[in-house]
């Protein structure tokens, strides 16, 4: 396959979480609300089953400028104060650009956003709905820290995206008013809107989970009210009823996962329980074991890049995602 098209990596970089949200995807490790580790910012030190920074270091200096693009997440991207110094390493080596940061909005201390000024394309954030406002499956404080790290990365000229889930508790046509008008209001850059796939802890809320024909209707609403909008608005390929809706693989085509560990999935989305992927077949290779070059040229890789088939984790529409599977 021959394109010119960067490979985005989607690195999370840790399980541990300061949030213990109902629904979390991976299974974050909620190791206490606002708690960090390694404050002493030791190079060596390394959570259960987790790189260190000098192995996450190792890693950058595998990727070739201009052919990457990566969006650091979590758990809690920042519950390590290392994890700033790594991302500003990434930023000089691939530059700008080429690197994103996916957060709860935790940790966003003035240090952090004078370091992180100019170094990073984009912050995205995930607010499901309003701050003050309950929320099923986020615990108090969640939104209103989210939204508090939106307003002062926003007034300190970061380009700030917001995540929303749709799950059938915000689906409403008032909520999702709510929502975006609240967006527009405080000067949000970009709207995105993902399904609800009941991975990790998700499993137990399967009947959160919206209708095709809600799916369908929500994001038509949304096309509605943001119609010539100042806010841009992107929905997940998985979506329905808009230009991008696609169930066409993407696994390594478009992109790739590395997990905590330094595994290399196939399909960031495919995780089981224990923030692995869910089978054999997302499995690529470990990035701090083999360089990333040969494993994105390995047997495993060149399967998906050649396969046309429709997206595993995804089935049909009447179907949640082979990630519920017993």
């Amino acid at each position: 396959m021959v394109t010119n098209e960067k490979t985005s990596i989607i690195w999370n970089l840790t399980q541990l979480c300061s949030w213990n949200c109902k629904f979390c995807c991976v299974n974050a490790k909620y190791i206490g609300d606002l708690t960090q580790v390694n404050t002493d910012k030791n190079i060596n030190y390394s959570h259960k089953n987790e790189l260190s920074y000098k192995e996450k270091i190792e890693i950058i200096n595998q990727l070739t400028f201009g052919k990457y693009k990566i969006d650091f997440s979590g758990g809690e991207v920042l519950i390590d104060p290392l994890n700033i110094d790594l991302i500003l390493y990434a930023s000089e080596k691939l530059g700008a650009e080429n690197i994103g940061i996916s957060t709860s909005g935790s940790f966003f201390t003035d240090d952090v956003i004078k370091k992180l000024a100019g170094k990073v394309r984009d912050v995205e954030l995930t607010l499901d709905y309003l701050p003050f406002r309950p929320y099923k499956f986020r615990p108090v404080g969640y939104h209103e820290y989210a939204s508090y790290s939106i307003n002062r990365l926003i007034a300190n000229n970061f380009r700030v995206g917001v995540q929303t889930v749709i799950t059938k508790d915000n689906i409403s046509q008032k909520k999702i008013s709510e929502m975006y008008n609240w967006l527009v209001k405080n000067g949000v850059h970009e709207w995105s809107l993902l399904r609800f796939f009941p991975a990790g802890r998700g499993k137990k809320y399967a009947d959160f989970v919206p209708s095709h024909i809600e799916y369908c209707n929500v994001v038509d609403y949304i096309k509605k009210i943001s119609k010539n909008s100042p806010l841009e608005v992107h929905f997940q390929y998985l979506l329905p009823n808009h230009n991008s809706y696609t169930h066409q693989c993407r696994a390594v085509k478009k992109s790739i996962g590395i997990l905590p560990d330094g595994t290399v999935t196939a399909c960031f989305w495919a995780l089981n329980d224990e923030m692995k992927p869910q089978d054999d077949i997302f499995y690529l290779g470990n990035a701090s074991k083999d360089n990333i070059e040969s494993i994105l040229s390995n047997e495993k890789s060149n399967y998906w890049k050649s396969c046309s088939h429709e997206c595993k984790i995804f089935k049909d529409e009447s179907v949640l995602s082979e990630l519920i599977k017993p």
